[in-house]
């Protein structure tokens, strides 16, 4: 197992976290930008993803006697790893809401098979919808990456680059042409076509590991390296947080997207930097191995813990709620989510690893 991979994934879930948590405070600087980016800490779960399943691909399918069956276990392995937090989170987040929500058949069914969320009881799962559709098309697009390899293994970049540019190319046209439709807005955020980049970008990292990775970059190219695209990323984040060069906003999430991939890279090339050893300490790893269980429980938490507060800390006392609510959030989704790993992902983590 790549641990690295897991301190990236920690580093996912914690912008986004804290994002929602709207932890913001001019006592560090720069702190606002990073955090006002919990998009952007999605992304890279998307790319990680892509990276990992198109991996295993690269892999294991052309050994794989079985094409067919390779690719059934691909998906049960998905829904086995997706399906039952997805489901039992959704159960106790519609029981206090359930007189509010539409449970038309349709509307359950659409739900349940991830093609449209017209239930809204937790607002982060749209990552899921775009993730599922994710699981459809990698199947698809290895196989034909391994049909162009049969006449040069350079033309398999042709697919995931294709898919990349179309990507840049849905976002650019939405920018520039529906700049005031709200429609236009969700799509950019939520669509497939907006973040289908990440999925290119997934499997083209994967090739290059696998190419290189019997090779150990130097500590100092890898540090020097990282540390520069870190500080585009942050620069990149500066810009967007604050609103500054509105043409330029029109590129610079899949820039980023592009950056982050590229530091993943680097730093698992590296194998032996302070970079690789902080990504795969024990706490990165645990974080990692609860960040579907955090991502999945937080928001909601963040919310009742923010009602609960308002309605305790009155007469004068507001200013304890922010930080308030940032502790107690911080405690009950670590909790929740220890609680849910243990008795609903990890009974299915084992069938899948079966």
């Amino acid at each position: 197992m790549l641990k690295e991979l897991d301190g990236f994934r920690a580093v996912a879930v914690s912008m986004v976290v804290l994002f929602h948590l709207g932890f913001y405070t001019s006592a560090i600087p720069g702190l606002n930008e990073v955090v006002g980016a919990g998009y952007l800490g999605v992304q890279i779960f998307f790319i990680l993803s892509s990276f990992l399943l198109a991996r295993q691909y690269l892999l294991y399918y052309p050994q794989s006697a079985d094409k067919k069956e390779y690719t059934f276990n691909f998906f049960k392995k998905r829904i086995l790893r997706i399906l039952p937090l997805y489901l039992f989170s959704s159960i106790i987040l519609s029981i206090p809401v359930y007189k509010q929500l539409d449970l038309s058949l349709l509307n359950v069914v659409q739900y349940l098979l991830f093609i449209k969320d017209n239930l809204q009881v937790n607002v982060v799962i749209w990552s899921l919808f775009v993730e599922v559709r994710f699981y459809i098309l990698l199947p698809i697009l290895m196989a034909g990456m391994f049909y162009l390899s049969g006449y040069k293994r350079a033309a398999m970049y042709v697919i995931p680059v294709v898919v990349i540019l179309y990507s840049y190319l849905y976002r650019y046209l939405e920018l520039t042409i529906n700049t005031r439709d709200a429609a236009s807005a969700e799509r950019l955020y939520s669509s497939l076509s907006a973040n289908i980049d990440c999925l290119g970008l997934g499997i083209i990292a994967a090739m290059i590991y696998e190419r290189y990775k019997q090779t150990v970059l130097k500590s100092t190219i890898v540090i020097t390296v990282t540390c520069l695209l870190l500080a585009c990323i942050f620069g990149i984040m500066y810009i967007q947080y604050h609103k500054l060069h509105t043409i330029i906003n029109k590129v610079l999430v899949p820039l980023n997207n592009v950056l982050w991939t590229a530091a993943i890279v680097v730093v698992m090339l590296g194998k032996t930097t302070f970079f690789n050893k902080i990504l795969s300490s024990k706490v990165a790893v645990y974080i990692s191995m609860l960040s579907y269980s955090i991502y999945l429980w937080h928001l909601p938490i963040r919310l009742a813990c923010v009602q609960l507060l308002h309605n305790l800390l009155k007469n004068g006392n507001e200013k304890y709620i922010m930080l308030s609510q940032f502790v107690l959030t911080i405690l009950l989704t670590w909790l929740v989510s220890a609680i849910s790993y243990r008795y609903v992902e990890k009974p299915f983590l084992k069938k899948k690893m079966a």
